[in-house]
Parts: structure tokens; C-alpha cells; sequence
């Protein structure tokens, strides 16, 4: 009888282990990050070729944006007003990489600043009248998924 009760406490004690283990693995999946970095294109309206040419160079003293991220049913992340750096590829910029989980979310604000902190470009709301002067408005929608890099552009 003690020898069934101890086969019977190591076979419950494997299988109690493998249930906790496969949990665990499936929490790892749910909370997997992935690398996120935004593309800003340097694309100016063609009003006329001084005011052009005046928004490019502005544009091109960028250094950093302030960017705030809320998941799509409008909870907030950890990226309110976050500070990103951007680099200058020269038609376009690319941000550093941030860290998202799997889903949908909306850039609810986003400026654009150059090394001395002033705001040489702020991203219209879809209600805005600026936003006609945008190819996309606030909020901007993108997906985060696994292995599939979906760009996203703030023009």
C-alpha cells in the first residue's frame, strides 16, 4: 500500500509539474515583446518651391519626437509623451526601437523636435482643420504582430 500511495504521489507531482510548466510557457507567449520603430517621411506639400524648401530644412534639423501610444481600445501604454531619437536617412527618418506586445494601437500625439527642444512639426487630429495638410492624421492605427514588419508612416 505504501508503495502504490508513492507511485501515485510521483506520477500526480509530473503531472502537476508539466501543467505549471505549460501555463507558464503560455504566459511567455502572451507577454512577448517586439521591436517597433516608426518611419517619418520628409515629404513637404508642393505650395510653392520657397515654403517647400523652408519645411525640409526645418525638417531636417530633426532629432527627437515625443510620441504617445494608447492600445486600441484606448487604454495607455507605457509610451505617453515618450522620448524617441530619430535618425535621418535623408528622404525619411527612422526612430529608435521600442518594446510592444502583440495588438492593435493608435499614435495619439506625435511631435517632432529639433536639438534645441523646439517643435518644428506636430502631427494634426483627424478633427483638426490642419488636417487636411497630412496624408494621415491623428490617431494613426498599426499592428504589432510576430515576424512581420508593418511600417509605420507619420507624413
Amino acid at each position: 500500500m505504501k508503495k502504490l500511495f508513492t507511485k501515485i504521489t510521483i506520477v500526480t507531482c509530473v503531472l502537476a509539474s508539466l501543467v505549471f510548466w505549460n501555463s507558464c510557457k503560455d504566459i511567455e507567449e502572451i507577454n512577448e515583446n517586439f521591436e517597433v520603430e516608426f518611419s517619418i517621411l520628409n515629404k513637404t506639400p508642393e505650395i510653392n518651391s520657397n515654403v517647400t524648401m523652408r519645411m525640409q530644412n526645418t525638417l531636417s534639423d530633426a532629432d527627437r519626437i515625443f510620441i504617445t501610444i494608447e492600445k486600441s481600445d484606448g487604454s495607455s501604454t507605457d509610451f505617453t509623451q515618450f522620448k524617441m531619437n530619430v535618425f535621418n536617412m535623408g528622404d525619411h527618418f527612422i526612430t529608435s526601437k521600442i518594446a510592444l506586445s502583440k495588438g492593435e494601437y493608435n499614435i495619439t500625439e506625435f511631435f517632432l523636435l529639433d536639438e534645441l527642444g523646439n517643435v518644428i512639426f506636430v502631427a494634426p487630429l483627424e478633427s483638426s482643420s490642419m488636417a487636411q495638410n497630412v496624408d494621415i492624421p491623428l490617431p494613426i492605427l498599426f499592428y504589432v504582430t510576430e515576424d512581420i514588419i508593418q511600417p509605420v508612416y507619420v507624413r
